[in-house]
């Protein structure tokens, strides 16, 4: 028989599984959701029972509510019903992998499989969209999100900084063919590379400002451009000009810098708005530009919480505070998340990788040395 903390440990992994499989696989996936949902509040319920939990993740529960209710009202009950169960499913995930590091290691072997899949598929010329959640921009999140889990569980046992996961997602990103997800991943791996060689002393947070702001400045997107065009001329090879010119059109400087289809969504979108909407949010259903989809985390969580977006954003930067006095590695990997949520709907209740900021979040509120982010 299980003894409890057993039991915590499979409903943990159980929930971790089903919730990747769920953004991994292009169909038949409901039943993973379902499965981490009820595995995923189990866990929460059963761990607020028997461990100690901060006065924090209390008031996470309570501004989740706050939000679903003003949510479901403003879109008549009908839409964004499941938005405070997966939140929840998420918030039990979080403090498992804080508090058992350990079990979650695993993940390792699933993020090598499923990479593995990406690139044979991608070698035997299937094509993007078929291959995780029939989209092409799951797959930079994918592994994106899977790394950061997995660089918080080592970095939190070990105190060490590993790069594998990093370098897989961001070729994954860049084979992906999404701006997006090759900023991202390009600043996850960059940022990482920095601190596995230069440490977390003082001078290196200095020294990381000075990275960012130069990648800011245009190297980060030269870099960006010379990578594409290899990825293009490897396309070439393996499928003809047109499947290269497609990678050459999605880095094309002009429609980064003001053509992309995601910029007209987010035009129409704010216009779409009236003076009430800026405050209690609006209806999950509504279409800009011909599509419900806004393509950006924050717009979504605007959709759904109206002016509580500001209290919203202003713990996402002191958390970034945080973590960039406690942390540098773990300060990298937040950003990163950060910057790929912003082009996608990638948190806050639609994608079920929610569970890895909140992680990153809660570890904030740890006790003991800079290299112990867990949470206690």
């Amino acid at each position: 028989m299980l003894s409890a903390k057993g039991l915590i440990h499979v409903l943990g992994a159980v929930v971790a599984v089903s919730f990747i499989l769920r953004q991994a696989l292009p169909t038949g996936n409901l039943p993973f959701l379902v499965a981490a949902i009820i595995g995923g509040i189990a866990l929460l319920a059963f761990m607020m029972m028997r461990e100690r939990i901060g006065i924090e993740v209390h008031l996470i529960i309570l501004m989740l509510i706050v939000i679903y209710i003003m949510s479901l009202m403003r879109n008549d009950f009908v839409q964004g019903r499941v938005f405070l169960p997966i939140m929840l499913a998420n918030l039990g995930l979080a403090i498992g992998v804080l508090k058992f590091p350990k079990i979650f290691r695993f993940l390792k072997w699933l993020f090598f499989g499923l990479f593995t899949y990406f690139v044979l598929c991608y070698l035997a010329g299937v094509s993007l969209d078929d291959v995780f959640s029939l989209s092409r921009n799951h797959i930079s999140t994918l592994f994106i999100m899977i790394a950061a889990a997995l660089l918080l569980v080592e970095y939190n046992l070990t105190g060490k900084v590993i790069l594998l996961p990093a370098i897989l997602a961001f070729i994954a990103s860049v084979l992906a063919r999404g701006s997006g997800g090759m900023i991202a991943s390009s600043f996850l791996l960059l940022g990482l590379s920095f601190v596995w060689i230069f440490g977390e002393r003082l001078y290196s947070r200095i020294l990381l400002i000075l990275l960012v702001s130069v990648v800011l400045m245009g190297v980060g997107f030269v870099t960006m451009l010379e990578v594409s065009e290899f990825v293009a001329l490897l396309a070439e090879q393996l499928y003809g000009t047109e499947y290269s010119q497609d990678v050459r059109d999605r880095f094309d400087l002009e429609r980064l810098l003001g053509g992309d289809r995601r910029y007209t969504i987010w035009a129409a979108y704010f216009h779409s708005l009236s003076p009430i909407d800026w405050f209690t949010g609006t209806r999950l259903n509504e279409e800009y530009a011909g599509v419900t989809n806004v393509h950006s985390s924050y717009l979504l969580l605007h959709a759904r919480a109206g002016l509580l977006v500001l209290p919203v954003f202003l713990i996402l930067i002191w958390v970034a505070y945080r973590l960039f006095v406690r942390s540098l590695a773990m300060f990298v990997v937040y950003v990163a998340i950060l910057l790929r949520s912003a082009s996608d709907t990638v948190i806050f209740g639609v994608a079920p990788f929610d569970w890895v900021l909140l992680a990153l979040i809660l570890s904030t509120f740890a006790t003991g040395s800079k290299s112990d982010v867990g949470y206690r």
